[in-house]
């Protein structure tokens, strides 16, 4: 890979001279450049898997020594993480991976799980970092967390079983999910926060019983809700387009948004984003 010159302030261009810069960068980068950059910062092996949680595991445990989260959950969360270490161990890989084949692992609060995935469209950004799409997913391991019932929850938390079903009648818990008539909550859901925190909903499969009033999810795939910063009593809901178009956008009252995000918990088809967390790279995108 030849020498690369220095990253001009790229703050200064315009829409057509930023376009022009980024492809006169792109175009130095030849097929085998892109794919040497590639094996560098993405895991290509059972070994460099294995690092990755190790450093996943030290991230969060000094997470605890800061005092930055819920001592019972990141307790939970460091020792699942290590049962999915100790299981992807003893898992027997591919001692070498094809080339723009790698492995990545998502963490939710109902378990991880590990893939083996295809590259397409990579690209190289003005810092060297390698970012690209898959074309292919495969499900190597699957390692589900414990799922426990309300009263299981509430006594590993410490707290009475009311206040659990409280916090999910008002989406506070939104890995909640029905299992059958039942709520049931993944050991790794996050601790409740004060105040309301904005999230995305997405989901695959159709939602064909959606509550009077919200008929229009049987049309989208995903929502976005947000807090009017100006009038905190008020919610906006922006619902994808079915063909990619622009979002419609609603105005949601409390009472509204919790009926809907109620709705959407019940749901286990459908995932709230900032529960799902994705890790490619050997090293970075720790959150």
């Amino acid at each position: 890979m030849e020498e690369r010159r220095e990253n001009e302030n790229v703050e200064d261009f315009d829409d057509s001279q930023y376009e022009a810069a980024i492809n006169e960068w792109e175009a130095q980068f030849s097929s085998e450049d892109r794919l040497k950059l590639y094996n560098q910062q993405y895991m290509t092996s059972k070994e460099e898997i294995l690092h990755k949680l190790d450093l996943h595991i030290r991230h969060i445990e000094r997470g605890i020594a800061n005092g930055d989260d819920d001592p019972t959950y990141v307790t939970a969360k460091i020792n699942f993480l290590r049962k999915f270490k100790e299981k992807v161990e003893k898992t027997t890989l591919f001692k070498h991976l094809e080339d723009w084949w790698s492995y990545e692992y998502s963490l939710s609060s109902r378990g991880a799980v590990l893939y083996l995935v295809h590259a397409r469209g990579v690209l190289v950004d003005f810092n060297m970092s390698i970012t690209c799409s898959h074309d292919t997913k495969m499900k190597v391991i699957e390692f589900p967390a414990q799922i426990l019932t309300v009263d299981e929850y509430a006594k590993s938390i410490g707290v009475k079983s009311g206040a659990v079903r409280q916090w999910i009648r008002r989406a506070k818990i939104r890995s909640a999910f029905k299992q059958g008539q039942e709520w049931r909550i993944p050991e790794l859901s996050s601790p409740i926060k004060r105040g309301y925190i904005d999230t995305k909903y997405a989901w695959t499969e159709k939602l064909t019983d959606a509550p009077e009033g919200y008929k229009y999810l049987s049309e989208s795939s995903s929502v976005s809700i947000h807090q009017d910063m100006d009038d905190k009593k008020y919610y906006e809901l922006w619902v994808s387009a079915p063909n990619g178009g622009s979002s419609n956008v609603y105005r949601l009252t409390e009472a509204e948004r919790e009926k809907l995000e109620l709705y959407l918990i019940s749901k286990p088809e459908v995932i709230s984003e900032s529960d799902h967390h994705t890790y490619r790279k050997s090293e970075g995108d720790l959150p």
